[in-house]
C-alpha cells in the first residue's frame, strides 16, 4: 500500500502495530511518527494503537509484579513506543 501511496496513514499505523508486535520497537515507532506527521493521531487506528499500548503497559505491570524484569522491560518498551 504504501508503495502506491506513500500518504496512506492508516498504512503506517497497521505497519506500526505489527512491527510493535515484532518487538521492533524502533521501526514501530517511526512509523507511528510518521503517520502522526500526516494526520492520523485522530483514526480509528490511533485510537487502537493508544489502547495496544495500555495492554502493553499492563502486561508490563504484571510481568512486574510476578518478578520477571526482562519481560516487563520489553512490555513497557512496547508500550512506549
Amino acid at each position: 500500500a504504501l508503495e502506491l501511496n506513500v500518504t496512506y496513514t492508516e498504512a503506517y499505523l497497521q505497519r506500526g502495530i505489527t512491527l510493535a508486535d515484532l518487538d521492533k520497537t524502533t521501526e514501530a515507532a517511526a512509523d507511528f511518527r510518521q503517520a502522526e506527521k500526516l494526520g492520523g493521531t485522530d483514526s480509528t487506528n490511533a485510537r487502537l494503537i493508544r489502547a495496544k499500548s495500555n495492554d502493553y503497559h499492563n502486561m508490563g505491570a504484571t510481568a512486574l509484579r510476578d518478578g520477571n524484569t526482562q519481560k516487563a522491560e520489553r512490555m513497557f518498551n512496547l508500550a512506549l513506543a
